[in-house]
């Protein structure tokens, strides 16, 4: 089963140039996580609480400035596999783009990874 944060929103201060990490971006992130089937159990602690992805999400975004996308989907990922339930993961991260000739509205990355058996 796929527990999920979608486009989450905050304004953080990571990039390779010096004014995105004094001004801050916009960034928008997607987080998934697959965990076992709670088996008809109606109860949260049968399942991952999408409340803690998101707050591994703000973890990274919060916390010390890094100048690649990449390094903060790393981080996201490995923090999720804290959690002994997942079974694979994947997390997107847009930033707001500016200075990117042909203006687009963000950049970003995409990481996938699957739990070493």
């Amino acid at each position: 089963m796929k527990v999920f944060v979608q486009n989450l929103k905050c304004l953080a201060k990571h990039g390779v140039y010096e004014e995105e990490r004094i001004e801050g971006r916009a960034f928008e992130i997607d987080l998934a996580a697959w965990v076992p089937d709670p088996s008809e159990r109606d109860a949260l602690s049968a399942t991952l609480d999408y409340r803690q992805l998101a707050q591994i999400i703000m973890k990274a975004m919060e916390g010390p400035s890094v100048h690649l996308v990449e390094t903060l989907a790393e981080d996201i990922l490995r923090n999720v596999f804290e959690i002994d339930s997942v079974s694979k993961a994947e997390v997107t991260i847009r930033k707001r783009a500016t200075g990117v000739p042909g203006e687009p509205e963000f950049v970003g990355v995409s990481l996938a990874q699957e739990r070493n058996s």
